[in-house]
């Protein structure tokens, strides 16, 4: 258990106030080192190449879809991992939005009704970080991420910003698709895997 590894790595006392809230799908291999803060504690999540290659088994059928392996690791990693000093994910994100964007446009104008198309500013919330956790949730992305997260105290009602981490994940994968194989393979990965289940998800836009 995630608590029990903690204590043996005598980073938090046995009894102790924290505890991991909200990272229930992270496993526990995953968490290499609590980090004491002034206000609380931080974990730093990390994974192996395994981890990465498995994650594109999973979602393509082939650990080589992509085959540089650097690309392949800096599309999990966020600039929080180890305070940016290994290459992050954050140059491909732009990148990745403005892809899945395009596809989103392309959605709801193919019925050609051009009065239908949400305004940008709706199109947006169709890819909030909450929409794109639960579209993907199936690819597994929290067992290849690399990030800080914060360990919450077990009364707090916040939650840490895993959402938030995945999604730049994500924007990075379509990215990172866009510049080995094509814009085409790009808006084809968006359309048939992504862009149905954040239109359809059954809950409302977030505000």
């Amino acid at each position: 258990m995630f608590s029990r590894g903690i204590w043996r790595a005598g980073y938090l006392p046995k009894g102790s106030a924290f505890r991991p809230q909200g990272l229930s799908n992270i496993f526990s291999r995953n968490v290499m080192n609590i980090h004491s803060k002034e206000n609380g504690y931080t974990c730093e999540l990390s994974s192996s190449t395994q981890d990465v290659d498995s994650f594109f088994y999973r979602v393509f059928g082939s650990k080589s879809y992509i085959p540089n392996q650097a690309l392949k690791e800096q599309i999990f990693t966020h600039k929080s991992y180890k305070q940016g000093r290994v290459a992050y994910n954050e140059p491909l994100i732009s990148l990745g939005v403005a892809v899945v964007d395009v596809s989103l446009m392309n959605h709801f104008l193919k019925d050609g009704d051009v009065a239908n198309v949400p305004k940008y500013s709706d199109i947006t919330r169709f890819r909030s970080p909450r929409r794109i956790a639960s579209a993907t949730k199936d690819w597994q992305p929290e067992s290849a991420a690399r990030c800080m997260l914060p360990l919450l105290d077990v009364k707090s009602t916040e939650k840490p910003p895993l959402e938030r981490v995945l999604s730049t994940t994500i924007f990075s994968l379509v990215a990172a698709i866009y510049l080995q194989k094509g814009g085409q393979e790009a808006l084809k990965f968006c359309d048939e895997h992504l862009v149905t289940q954040l239109v359809h998800q059954n809950e409302r836009i977030e505000k």
